[in-house]
């Protein structure tokens, strides 16, 4: 839940990863409320007017011809450095950026598909996405994709493996297809309920520290890791001894976007192994277990569809026992309903 200048619909317990907490959300309004009184007075009369005016007349009907002008307004509004929309936060808007996939691809706009590749290359090495355990962060704080807000969503992941699927497709590109297999490996291991569905969202702290869970120090990495190994890590994965925010390390590989050589990489993936396994020995953020059906939906779609593109017909066994499931935890009296909480789960590790 995101904060913004000038409303939220979250504020943390403590200030943090920059964010404000609820105290000085508090603290604030009341200052501004007994020292600013005659701003907060104005301010309210221009929202009662605004909202007293009646809104214009629909002008047009909404037609396909319409996308190409949506596609460069929102192409204006693209930070092409970092990737997705100008200004932070930055969300992942999948929306957003499969209008501008298919316009590329019915209009030839390589505007428009560079807008697309630079903002997953940038969020698929962020710190948004998890190098190790894999799955993608709601979104991040800050306008690079390093800082994460450290909720997992069921929701989120499935409308980026369906995407990333279908971008993929268009060039095929080895770093694409890999987060592909992590985050659904994640969603098999981490996601999957007793009955077969798959559960909501995954809690940003633990142990009452939002990213406790994901982020490391240097003297871990070189405790777990040999000296090479250690080395060579912490300069592809911009850990450093003051920490990358905060005085903590949040992996990420933005200072080096692009693959490595094979050699390179399998020492990365091993390494990152080895962390995985430790990790898991700390407390674990809490896990929502509800069934959703509009979110499961979304993530048996993604599966189905990447499991076409890729190949990968495990992945749509998975994703018919999980429509299975959702029929046989949700259908009552002849219609669907939105959710029923889960007594028991079980994540496969």
């Amino acid at each position: 839940m995101e904060h913004h200048s000038g409303g939220g619909t979250y504020f943390p317990p403590e200030t943090r990863y920059g964010r404000p907490s609820f105290h000085h959300v508090l603290t604030e309004i009341a200052r501004i409320w007994r020292n600013e009184r005659p701003k907060v007075d104005s301010n309210r009369a221009t929202l009662l007017e605004a909202l007293s005016q009646s809104p214009p007349a629909a002008t047009s009907d909404l037609t396909i011809d319409l996308i190409p002008d949506a596609a460069t307004h929102l192409v204006a509004a693209i930070d092409f450095q970092n990737g997705g929309l100008r200004g932070a936060p930055k969300f992942p808007q999948c929306s957003i950026f499969e209008l501008l996939r298919r316009h590329a691809l019915t209009s030839g706009d390589t505007t428009s598909q560079n807008a697309l590749d630079v903002t997953l290359r940038h969020i698929c090495q962020g710190g948004i996405y998890d190098h190790l355990g894999g799955g993608f962060a709601r979104y991040s704080v800050d306008a690079h994709w390093l800082v994460p807000h450290f909720e997992k969503m069921l929701y989120d992941n499935a409308q980026l493996i369906g995407l990333l699927a279908r971008h993929w497709l268009s060039g095929p590109d080895d770093l694409f297809r890999i987060r592909i297999e992590e985050t659904v490996a994640w969603t098999i291991r981490e996601m999957l309920t007793a009955e077969g569905a798959f559960a909501a969202s995954y809690d940003a702290d633990s142990e009452g520290e939002e990213g406790k869970f994901y982020v490391w120090s240097a003297d871990e990495i070189e405790r777990l890791l040999s000296p090479e190994s250690a080395f060579t890590f912490k300069t592809i994965y911009d850990v450093t001894q003051p920490g990358n925010f905060d005085g903590h390390n949040i992996l990420n590989r933005l200072n080096h976007p692009n693959m490595l050589s094979p050699t390179i990489e399998a020492n990365l993936k091993a390494a990152r192994h080895t962390l995985f396994e430790h990790r898991q020995i700390r407390t674990r953020p809490g896990c929502d277990d509800k069934v959703l059906a509009d979110w499961n939906g979304l993530m048996i779609g993604a599966l189905a569809e990447a499991s076409l593109l890729l190949a990968k017909p495990a992945w749509s066994a998975i994703a018919a026992n999980a429509f299975e499931a959702v029929m046989s935890l949700l259908w009552h009296d002849g219609s669907l309903h939105r959710n029923r909480p889960v007594a028991t789960w079980a994540r496969r590790r």
